[in-house]
């Protein structure tokens, strides 16, 4: 996985003028899904085992078995397992309405996709600390398989593995206009990203960090 698809992307996306990485450095361990938040590093592996990676720096079980888990700036946790959406209340897992495949929560807000469609969570944008309200529908092409929100930036992968980002996501428009493909980017699985960290996993269930200067 080369650095500059990250660099190219987030100079197309208009967060800066100049993005350095860091050397990818590669975690011990075998997951199919990770994320970073404020809460730490939390992971799924193949056999649906939750785990949290905090201070230390070996993986913890973490009760509850979930799909895809979701970790945000403001310690936010989202998840999904056999299509119902739970939330992280600092204690305890409450669900929330809906059915999806996949949610991620961040500064512009939780988002999630369900049937290759996206949805939008209401009043959720700026990682507020809330289940907020009934899903809104964002868009049903290109079919999407994978949404990652960030500042003021969502990341979708679809179900080819072409990369796309959301325009013009704002306080006042928080789903934006449209989603634009990134070219010259590999094939993708997963992705996520907190502040100028970047998590990612490959084909191999590999797990890769890399850190942004921008």
């Amino acid at each position: 996985m080369k650095s500059n698809f990250f660099e190219f992307f987030l100079l197309i996306a208009g967060l800066a003028e100049s993005v350095r990485f860091q050397q990818w450095e590669r975690l011990e361990g075998k997951l199919k899904h990770v994320t970073v938040g404020a809460s730490g590093i939390w992971g799924i592996n193949s056999g649906g085992a939750l785990y949290r990676r905090g201070d230390g720096n070996s993986w913890q079980v973490v009760p509850g078995g979930l799909q895809q888990i979701e970790a945000s700036k403001e310690r936010n946790v989202w998840g999904a397992a056999q299509k119902h959406i739970w939330r992280y209340n600092g204690i305890t897992w409450e669900r929330a309405d809906g059915w999806l495949q996949q949610v991620t929560s961040g500064r512009s807000g939780v988002w999630g996709v369900s049937h290759s469609t996206v949805w939008y969570r209401p009043y959720t944008y700026g990682d507020e600390a809330t289940i907020g309200e009934t899903w809104e529908q964002v868009s049903a092409y290109p079919l999407m398989k994978w949404v990652a929100s960030g500042v003021d930036l969502v990341l979708a992968i679809d179900r080819s593995g072409n990369l796309y980002y959301r325009n013009g996501i704002n306080v006042s428009q928080p789903t934006g206009t449209s989603w634009v493909k990134v070219e010259g980017v590999p094939l993708l699985k997963q992705v996520d990203v907190y502040n100028s960290v970047v998590m990612a996993v490959d084909t191999e269930d590999n797990i890769w960090s890399n850190v942004i200067e921008y």
